[in-house]
């Protein structure tokens, strides 16, 4: 749909859009923030000690300690580097469909919208069959 079908611009209609999906996820963020209880206790800052000082050293035990745990310092490294190639994508995807491809922003965002219902379905199915498998 076009925006001037609406009697708006399109720079208008992409606001609205940006402030719809922010009011989407403030509403849904208001949920856990009243019904959740929290589940640890608060660990406060030692007497005498500086938070930044505590976290860094905190930290460093952190990653001292993750030797005992080779598979999982192997995970984190393999969802680093995927997580980033996935982050490339998202970033890059939306100037290549203006710049190579061509497409106008309204286009754009029909497609993108299009991208996320594939991906949610998708993984619906194959959650499905894992499950099944």
């Amino acid at each position: 749909m076009k925006a001037n079908v609406l009697g708006i611009t399109t720079g208008m209609a992409i606001r609205i859009s940006l402030a719809s999906a922010g009011v989407w996820w403030a509403g849904f963020a208001i949920i856990p923030l009243l019904k959740l209880k929290q589940s640890q206790t608060i660990n406060y800052l030692p007497q005498g000690q500086h938070f930044l000082f505590f976290g860094f050293k905190s930290l460093m035990k952190t990653i001292n300690d993750s030797a005992k745990y080779p598979k999982t310092m192997l995970f984190i490294i393999a969802y680093l580097l995927f997580n980033d190639g996935v982050q490339a994508v998202i970033v890059v995807s939306s100037q290549f469909g203006q710049e190579a491809l061509g497409l106008d922003i309204s286009t754009l965002s029909i497609v993108i919208l299009i991208v996320q219902f594939v991906a949610y379905f998708g993984a619906k199915l194959f959650a499905y069959l894992a499950s099944k498998i």
